[in-house]
C-alpha cells in the first residue's frame, strides 16, 4: 500500500488534530470525515477539504478510507471499532478504549476475525522522554522493580465538552480520562506484570459545584486514587484529577522505583513539557541522570508504518485491555469499599 487513506470519526479537537497531523506525514492521507454536526462537517470540507458523512453507513459503503481514527465519545468506541473492522479497515480508537474490557475483548477479537491492525491512542509512550525511560527499564539497569506510583492531577481543569462529565457517554471521569494514560505508561516502564487485586476511591468533592456554577450537570468523580497489587508482589499507587485544591494546573508524574536504581517520567512546573530521571547508586555514590530523550516516530505515523509494513502496532490492544481492566476494576472497588480480585 503506496498510500494510507485515513477517515476520522468525529471531527471534534482530536479529529481535526489528527487531519493536521496526517498532512505532515509520508505514506497518508486524510480523506474523510464522519460527523453528525452539520457544523463540524462543512468545516471538515471547507477548511481541510475532507469528504463528509452524516453516518457511518455512508461513510463505508462509500469504501473511502483505508483505516479509521476514532474520536468520538467513550460510549460509541467499541460499537464503531467493530463496525470498521469488520469493513475490513485499521482502527486507530482514541483512549479509554472503550466504557468496560468486555466491550475492549470484542474489539480486540474483531481485530483478530478480520486480521487488520487495531491499536489505541496511549500516545505518551511516543515521546522522546517515555522512550528513555523504557530503554532503562528494558536494559535491566532499574534491578527488581517492587513498586510506582503514578498520576495526573489538576487544580482546575474540567474539560468544556459537556460529554466528558456525563456517565452514560463517558463511563467516569479523570480516572478514564488522564488516569488511562498515566496507568498504560506505569505497567510500560514496570514490565506489564499482572494484576491480582486493586482497591480504588472515587471522590465528587469540587466538580459538582464547579460546573454547577456554570448551570451544567456533573455526574462523574472529579478524583479518584488507588492501588493495584501485582502477581509478582510489586505494587502501583494511582492518582487523578480534574479539579482539587493543589499546586499546579497540570501534574503528570510516573515513578518506577527498583532494586538498583529508580526512574521518572514527569512533566515540568505544570506544562506539557516532560523530563525523564534516573537515581541511583554508583561505587558507594548515590548521584541523579537526567535522561536524554530517545526520538522515535509519533503514535500516528508508527500505525501508518505498521500497516504499511505489516508489522506490530504501537500500542497493542492487549495492553490497552489490561489497562481497562484495571479501570473497571477501581470503579467498581470504589463503588463497594472493597478491594477487587483480578483473574480469578
Amino acid at each position: 500500500m503506496d498510500e494510507v487513506r485515513l477517515g476520522i470519526i468525529g471531527f471534534g479537537g482530536m479529529g481535526r488534530g489528527r487531519a493536521l497531523e496526517a498532512v505532515k506525514l509520508d505514506g497518508m492521507r486524510a480523506t474523510a470525515v464522519v460527523e453528525t454536526r452539520e457544523e463540524a462537517r462543512h468545516r471538515a470540507t471547507t477548511e481541510f477539504e475532507l469528504e463528509a458523512f452524516e453516518t457511518l453507513d455512508e461513510f463505508l459503503d462509500a469504501g473511502a478510507a483505508d483505516a479509521v481514527y476514532v474520536a468520538t465519545p467513550n460510549k460509541f468506541h467499541a460499537e464503531q471499532t467493530v463496525r470498521c473492522l469488520e469493513a475490513g479497515l485499521h482502527v486507530l480508537c482514541e483512549k479509554p478504549m472503550a466504557m468496560n474490557a468486555a466491550e475492549g475483548e470484542r474489539m480486540i477479537e474483531a481485530a483478530r476475525r478480520a486480521d487488520r491492525k487495531l491499536t489505541i491512542n496511549l500516545s505518551y509512550r511516543a515521546t522522546g522522554p517515555a522512550r528513555a525511560a523504557r530503554a532503562v527499564a528494558e536494559e535491566g539497569l532499574l534491578g527488581e522493580v517492587y513498586f510506582a506510583r503514578t498520576g495526573w492531577m489538576r487544580n482546575r481543569g474540567i474539560p468544556g465538552s459537556g460529554w466528558f462529565a456525563t456517565r452514560e457517554l463517558a463511563g467516569g471521569g479523570p480516572l478514564i480520562d488522564l488516569g488511562v494514560h498515566r496507568i498504560d505508561l506505569a505497567l510500560w516502564l514496570m514490565g506489564h506484570p499482572e494484576p491480582v487485586a486493586v482497591s480504588g476511591a472515587t471522590y465528587e468533592a469540587l466538580g459538582r459545584r464547579l460546573w454547577a456554577e456554570r448551570g451544567r450537570d456533573y455526574q462523574v468523580e472529579d478524583l479518584a486514587a488507588g492501588f493495584v497489587r501485582f502477581a509478582n508482589g510489586a505494587t502501583l499507587s494511582l492518582q487523578t484529577s480534574w479539579a482539587t485544591n493543589s499546586e499546579w494546573r497540570e501534574d503528570m508524574f510516573t515513578y518506577v522505583y527498583g532494586t538498583k536504581a529508580g526512574i521518572a517520567h514527569r512533566s515540568v512546573g505544570g506544562t506539557y513539557d516532560f523530563e525523564a530521571r534516573m537515581w541511583g547508586e554508583t561505587a558507594g555514590t548515590y548521584s541523579e541522570t537526567k535522561l536524554e530523550p530517545v526520538r522515535g516516530p509519533g503514535h500516528l505515523e508508527a500505525f501508518v508504518t505498521a500497516i504499511r509494513d505489516d508489522g506490530p502496532v504501537p500500542v497493542p490492544p492487549e495492553d490497552a485491555l489490561q489497562v481497562q481492566r484495571i479501570i473497571d476494576a477501581l470503579y467498581e472497588s470504589a463503588r463497594t469499599g472493597r478491594e477487587v480480585r483480578l483473574n480469578g
